[in-house]
């Protein structure tokens, strides 16, 4: 099958690969310093929860998150959180969300000047972001509100490099886009 979007992150001192498969499930792999073998302790606790969903874990108040894509048949963002031994849902992260119907969105979240940020495209072409405000997510409108409409079912993937903030994605045009971070905004 096709798989969506991987997350890379470490956990403790290990290295661990997380990804979306179309059929709606998920597939871990653990890195043993050559290469990546199937780890199924990663993602056993993970249902199915709808095609191409992109995983994506950090690390926020002393607790490991997973935050999923929405699920086209129910159209909810699927949260959880690594209890040392497995991913337990957990509403916190997810609740305060919105409900999307026709299509699904994979989330990227970021920590930028002390406050946590999600961001997402949509189907619509266009991307939506939101702000961490201690107990759930808050619309935050500058920080999508220079980026344009790049088609959709675009993942974007925001990082920090020599002294700014960038966001990348990709759209149906078959073309990446790139922006510069300045404040809280594209641009």
């Amino acid at each position: 099958g096709s798989y969506s979007k991987p997350n890379v992150f470490k956990m403790g001192s290990d290295w661990y690969l997380l990804a979306g498969e179309n059929l709606g499930r998920f597939y871990g792999y653990a890195w043993n310093g050559t290469n990546w073998l199937v780890n199924l302790t990663i993602n056993s606790s993970l249902g199915d929860i709808g095609s191409f969903s992109s995983p994506h874990v950090f690390y926020k108040d002393s607790s490991w998150y997973l935050l999923v894509g929405s699920n086209p048949s129910t159209g909810k963002f699927t949260g959880y959180v690594w209890n040392g031994t497995d991913w337990q849902i957990n509403l916190s992260i997810n609740s305060s969300l919105p409900s999307i119907s026709g299509g699904y969105a994979s989330p990227t979240v970021f920590y930028k000047d002390s406050s946590w940020y999600l961001i997402y495209g949509y189907i619509d072409g266009l991307f939506y972001g939101y702000a961490w405000n201690g107990t759930g997510w808050q619309v935050n409108l500058t920080i999508n509100s220079s980026l344009g409409d790049v088609g959709g079912y675009n993942t974007p993937f925001v990082f920090y490099k020599d002294s700014s903030w960038y966001m990348l994605s990709g759209g149906n045009a078959g073309k990446f886009f790139g922006y510069t971070m300045n404040g809280t905004t594209g641009g």
